[in-house]
């Protein structure tokens, strides 16, 4: 993914036509992934289309996968990402079936997005295997499949997947990390033990007042 991004800087620095970088760019898999759907190659130029870009969330037949996250680097310039999604072994429990083959209407798109809340719907006849076109960080985003939180796992070194259950769903991905929870616990806290002492001032400031009177 890395090499994929730093050819396409490369041939951008250069490019002066489209030609000049439309052959590096139809062999990358990277921006596909992340759902790029423009380049700027030239400030003088319109940007260039990417008619590869695999969208907000994409269904996949097939899972590979490997033993740890520097195969994985390297088999995402090998396999079609609309077809393979490629997963480290340690989420392998997670993946119960070598194939997910797909039947016709079966689809997953976005329907809101917020930058801290990202809903989803699915349409499928079975199982399927989905990718998300979002960095995977399981430390602040939690899934949830109609309301009912659920695992997701990595795949394809940096995005997030999971196993779409059959019918029709709303998946939910909702930034709570802990940290935040951690710290609003915290701020809370701290305002009852200040109401408290403040309320214990006040009653003892009244009390001296009355034994002074």
């Amino acid at each position: 993914m890395i090499h994929d991004i730093g050819l396409i800087q490369n041939a951008g620095g250069r490019a002066k036509s489209l030609d000049d970088i439309q052959s590096v760019f139809d062999s990358t898999n990277a921006l596909d992934m992340l759902n790029a759907k423009y380049i700027i190659y030239n400030p003088d130029e319109a940007p260039l289309l990417n008619p590869k870009a695999l969208g907000n969330a994409w269904l996949v037949e097939t899972p590979e996968i490997v033993r740890n996250a520097n195969q994985e680097l390297s088999e995402i310039n090998k396999m079609d990402p609309s077809k393979v999604a490629v997963i480290d072994e340690k989420f392998s429990s997670q993946v119960k079936k070598s194939s997910y083959p797909l039947s016709e209407g079966d689809t997953i798109w976005l329907k809101s997005y917020k930058p801290n809340e990202l809903i989803y719907g699915s349409d499928t006849k079975g199982d399927d295997l989905a990718v998300f076109s979002e960095i995977y960080y399981p430390a602040g985003w939690k899934c949830y499949v109609d309301g009912k939180e659920s695992i997701y796992f990595r795949c394809d070194y940096v995005l997030r997947g999971m196993i779409v259950p059959a019918g029709k769903h709303e998946i939910k991905f909702s930034f709570h990390p802990s940290s935040f929870t951690t710290g609003r616990m915290v701020s809370y806290l701290s305002s009852i033990i200040f109401l408290v002492l403040a309320a214990a001032y006040a009653v003892f400031s009244i009390r001296k007042s009355s034994k002074s009177g």
